[in-house]
């Protein structure tokens, strides 16, 4: 898997929000090896994606469409400046689950991927239990030694039901660890997710 992040600053979310549903339904047909976006206006009002090819090359294919360059073009009329845009292909999917979901939150931090897998691990072992309102999720990291992940929970009230339920002392001390490891420097929750 290929995954393309891309985060900016909007001017004009009304404007942003209708340009994304376009591009949903004039990008998509005729990709090759498009395997699923994630997009959105984060409660912070920020823009926020996570693309997902099933190669670099199939990225790049799509990028150089004459549909996505006018798209691209486009979406500075929404924005301040230049958007943020990484790309990686060191992709883990830390839970298999649907694109579709009520609530997703992307995080991006700044943690070292070997030992972020580990507690990766621990956690899959946990999750189906403690936290049953997850229903996927995956994590990339990029070249500038950063990463970004996405959830997606079957709604926001039962996300925060899930945070704020006690936790059992090993769930408490993994995301303690968490916390250390995982250099956190900024959450996007998607209220509103559009996934395509």
């Amino acid at each position: 898997m290929f995954v393309q992040f891309i985060h900016a600053t909007i001017t004009d979310v009304d404007g942003l929000r209708a340009h994304l549903k376009r591009g949903g339904a004039e990008l998509r047909p005729g990709v090759v090896g498009f395997l699923g976006s994630t997009a959105g206006i984060s409660t912070k009002g920020e823009f926020v994606v996570l693309a997902r090819y099933d190669s670099e090359a199939a990225c790049t294919a799509s990028r150089a469409r004459p549909e996505s360059v006018a798209w691209w073009r486009d979406l500075r009329n929404y924005i301040d400046g230049e958007p943020v845009v990484k790309e990686s292909q060191r992709v883990s999917v830390l839970i298999s689950g649907s694109d579709h979901a009520g609530f997703v939150q992307i995080m991006e931090g700044t943690g070292d991927p070997a030992a972020l897998a580990s507690l990766d691990e621990r956690f899959l072992e946990l999750a189906p239990t403690y936290r049953p309102d997850i229903m996927g999720g995956y994590r990339a990291h990029f070249d500038d030694g950063t990463w970004a992940d996405i959830t997606y929970f079957t709604s926001e009230a039962e996300a925060r039901a899930g945070e704020s339920r006690e936790m059992p002392p090993d769930v408490a001390r993994l995301f303690e660890e968490f916390g250390r490891v995982a250099g956190i420097v900024a959450y996007h929750d998607l209220d509103e997710p559009l996934t395509v």
